[in-house]
């Protein structure tokens, strides 16, 4: 019987609050209240907080309600929840969800806290609850369910014509509403007086009075034992009904007590009675005791602590029968909830793992919801579970630590059907593929393939789909192509889309065929697509994809914008490959000692893995840096067999064959970039060594005419501004004026020609000049000295420097300089120059 309330009802909707607060003792209806405004709105959900445990049990409970409160989002919200379970994330990952789903409800709901009085233990829930008001949704309404107040100061959340509370006086039965409950019985008017002052509006004592009164001939006693001091009304009125029940009607009271949202079926066999109905209808007819709703019985708080009290029953033991009778019959889902409420997770676990495989495939939001109370070790122990719940956890979990999961159960049970064990080889490839390991990947394919083909057609296409990217991954185009087709003839499985596994696919033909600029459209892409619908960490990882991608294009904006991205998501989930580090250090440092030993690490870290292609490009940029590296493409090119890639095969024979940079062949953007390398570019700097007369790019000593190194010595020791006019007339003094500039004119071409680089002698303002990027002695002793002068003391790096200076160059003058007529005052400043550094060495000596 639940009791009208319309006083209560009309003052809460003339009102029109967005948070309403019922706080009383048990006993005074406030679920009722809570049920019955609930029947206003179309959408409503019930999150019950007694016994919460903290922050991410409170989130738990309430995307469990929220799930259930729509049909449109309430499965994403379910996922969500298991995702976060089972990837055993932290209160502030719940905390972030569970806004992001309290914010999806556009339309009018309600949502009840029953027992919020729990979170007053548990500071962080409780501050969460004040998130959520702060959040809250125009249309969302908040009702809280208490035996205390809670300490929560929700006026700096709402205003106050937003609120209303309604304390144990406000709960009260007025007078009408009280003698309303004896309407139509034959109890005498004087007996009614005195039963609605003994309850004084107390609306559990009354409706346990009006039931009494129907059936007790001594009420008038009952009412004088009752006046006495001390006496706890509702119990004693409570034991004095459970006392005239029969024994079945109190086992399906014991049963409706503990079991929640109790079935007939829950109550049938936790009490063994083969016919459970007339007990629970005559139960329905005592008023307050016990009420049905939604195909679910529910039992009074006040009547289940006496019945805790009067027969100290192990509420669990009543639920493990219960459990164990619904396992008997084939319910294996309310057989895992049951489990579940007594504690038993092995036990849930197991009876989960007996339903169907399109069940766990599919899961319900209701078996969703009962895999978030498992513990995640006992769904990894289990193949069936461990398999539905890795959907959630790849791209959170690291994979390697998935990979061990699979491996221990191939091998770990011997119950594992042949069907299951072939699944599990399925996803165990995957991870695989994921750590590289593609010869291992294969292999397992082959053995899951030996035996008979996978029953479903889920199965059998994820198989091909996976099989197709090994084959990609290892450079074997044909079999991943024939793959592919297989997989898109499974017709009764095509609405699975596989984009990822295509994509992978097309990114490793791009990869072997140079199809740079492609590679990188699929990488942007699979980018655009995870940032929409995929987790953080997906996102993170798609980035570095692009960023790789832009990389071999040589896009510095892109690789920029893609690292931004990476930094954004702040994630680490994936492990640096020690050969990549290497790689990255050997094309960054301009010190070939070092850059050759990086390239030794990182080509025998990428020998250690199976990604071919990867050891190629590493032997490429080894032999495009380093002049003694060259049997690195040949290498390559023995590496490159296994790929079925003619473009790859032909380009490194072109490497082989050839110098020059453009033979590059589908390695164009790479040779773009190396040339980028400070490596490369201090090995290609141009250096005009004025004092040991050589004319040199990176270690090789060009050929240059002695009027060309007279013209490039000439321009390093010009002071700026020097015309044409001047230089011709130092170096061609014999000779009038228009015929120097002409003979001037003659020697830079030639020059260019010889050192091979046009952009090494420019035409200035004034006259020519030396290119920026050329380098000479005297500018790096003159850098020296005033490096020297700014230091003060020298360091020792700095007098190693200046002893070689003074050593390499003694005091006399350079032979070759002696038929220089115009070098005599230059002369002069190199020996100035000498002094200074050897005063500045002896300081501190």
């Amino acid at each position: 019987m639940i009791l009208a309330r319309r006083r209560l009802l009309a003052r809460v909707g003339s009102s029109e609050p967005r948070l309403v607060r019922l706080c009383a003792p048990p006993g005074y209806g406030k679920t009722d209240v809570a049920a019955l405004w609930a029947r206003r709105f179309d959408r409503h959900a019930i999150c019950d907080c007694r016994a919460v445990t903290g922050t991410a049990d409170f989130a738990g409970r309430l995307m469990s309600a929220l799930a259930d409160e729509t049909r449109g989002s309430g499965e994403t919200i379910a996922r969500t929840r298991l995702l976060l379970h089972v990837t055993q994330a932290g209160d502030a990952a719940w905390s972030r969800a569970l806004i992001e789903a309290w914010k999806l409800r556009q339309e009018r709901a309600l949502l009840i806290l029953e027992g919020a009085d729990a979170l007053a233990s548990h500071p962080a829930a409780l501050a969460l609850l004040g998130d959520l008001l702060a959040a809250r949704p125009e249309d969302r309404v908040v009702l809280t369910v208490s035996r205390t107040p809670l300490p929560l100061d929700v006026a700096r959340y709402l205003a106050p014509h937003q609120m209303l509370s309604f304390s144990s006086d406000e709960l009260k039965l007025d007078d009408g509403e009280a003698a309303g409950v004896f309407a139509g019985t034959e109890v005498a008017p004087s007996v009614v007086d005195r039963m609605l002052q003994l309850a004084a509006g107390w609306p559990i004592a009354l409706l346990l009075l009006s039931r009494i009164a129907h059936y007790e001939p001594e009420i008038e006693a009952l009412l004088e034992r009752l006046g006495d001091a001390g006496i706890n009304l509702p119990e004693y009125l409570v034991n004095e009904i459970l006392s005239a029940l029969t024994p079945e009607m109190t086992d399906t009271l014991l049963a409706a007590a503990a079991i929640p949202q109790a079935t007939l079926e829950d109550i049938s066999v936790a009490t063994g009675l083969s016919h459970a109905a007339p007990a629970i209808e005559g139960l329905l007819r005592l008023p307050g005791f016990i009420s049905y709703e939604s195909g679910t019985y529910h039992i009074h708080p006040v009547l289940e602590s006496a019945l805790r009290a009067r027969h100290g029953v192990d509420f669990s033991g009543l639920v493990l029968r219960a459990a164990r009778g619904n396992e008997s019959v084939g319910d294996f889902l309310r057989a895992a909830e049951l489990f579940i409420v007594a504690g038993q997770f092995e036990e849930a676990a197991a009876a989960i793992d007996r339903l169907p495989l399109n069940a766990l495939a599919q899961p319900t939001p209701r078996a969703i919801a009962a895999l978030a109370k498992i513990p995640l070790a006992n769904i990894a122990a289990r193949a069936n579970l461990w398999i539905a719940t890795l959907q959630y956890r790849r791209g959170v979990v690291d994979v390697g630590r998935l990979y061990r999961e699979a491996v221990a159960l191939c091998a770990g049970d011997p119950a594992v059907t042949p069907t299951l064990y072939r699944r599990l080889g399925v996803r165990r490839a995957m991870l695989a593929l994921e750590l590289d390991r593609l010869g291992e990947a294969r292999a397992t394919l082959d053995e899951a393939a030996a035996g008979s083909p996978p029953d479903a057609p889920e199965e059998q296409r994820l198989f091909l789909m996976t099989a197709a990217v090994v084959a990609a991954r290892q450079g074997r185009f044909f079999d991943a192509d024939a793959c592919v087709e297989e997989a898109d003839a499974v017709h009764a499985a095509r609405h699975l889309r596989f984009d990822d596994e295509r994509a992978q696919i097309a990114a490793e033909k791009a990869l072997a065929h140079g199809d740079w600029d492609d590679l990188l459209r699929i990488a942007e892409e699979r980018l655009a697509a995870t940032q929409s619908t995929g987790p953080t960490e997906r996102i993170g990882e798609a980035a570095r994809i692009v960023a790789r991608a832009a990389w071999y294009c040589d896009d510095d904006d892109r690789v920029a914008a893609a690292l931004q991205i990476v930094s954004d998501c702040a994630v680490d989930t994936i492990s640096p490959d020690e050969s990549l580090a290497d790689w990255r250090s050997a094309l960054t440092t301009d010190d070939s000692e070092r850059a050759s030993e990086a390239f030794a690490r990182a080509i025998e870290a990428a020998d250690a893995g199976e990604n071919d292609f990867l050891r190629i490009v590493i032997r490429v940029c080894a032999a495009s840096l380093l002049p003694g590296q060259r049997r690195r493409l040949l290498e390559a090119r023995a590496i490159s067999q296994r790929i079925e890639s003619p473009s790859l095969q032909t380009s490194l024979e072109l490497l082989i064959d050839s110098n020059e940079q453009r033979d590059y062949g589908i390695f164009r953007y790479l040779g773009a970039r190396l040339r980028r390398s400070p490596l490369k570019t201090q090995q290609e700097r141009l250096f005009v060594d004025v004092l040991q007369g050589e004319v040199r790019r990176g270690s090789e000593v060009l050929h240059v005419s002695d009027r060309g190194l007279e013209l490039l010595a000439a321009l390093a020791l010009s002071a700026t501004g020097t015309t044409n006019e001047e230089l011709a007339g130092a170096l061609w003094p014999a000779l009038d004026r228009r015929d120097a500039l002409n003979a001037l004119k003659m020697c830079v071409s030639r020059t260019r020609a010889q050192v091979g680089d046009r952009e090494s002698i420019q035409n200035g303002r004034n006259g020519y000049e030396l290119g920026a990027h050329i380098e000479s002695d005297v500018r790096e002793y003159e850098r020296l000295l005033q490096d020297a002068r700014g230091a003060g003391a020298l360091g020792e790096a700095m007098r190693f420097q200046v002893r070689r200076f003074l050593n390499a160059n003694g005091d006399h003058r350079p032979a070759h300089t002696l038929q220089w007529a115009w070098f005599a005052p230059h002369g002069r400043r190199l020996d100035e120059l000498r002094g200074k550094l050897s005063r500045a060495l002896a300081i501190g000596a």
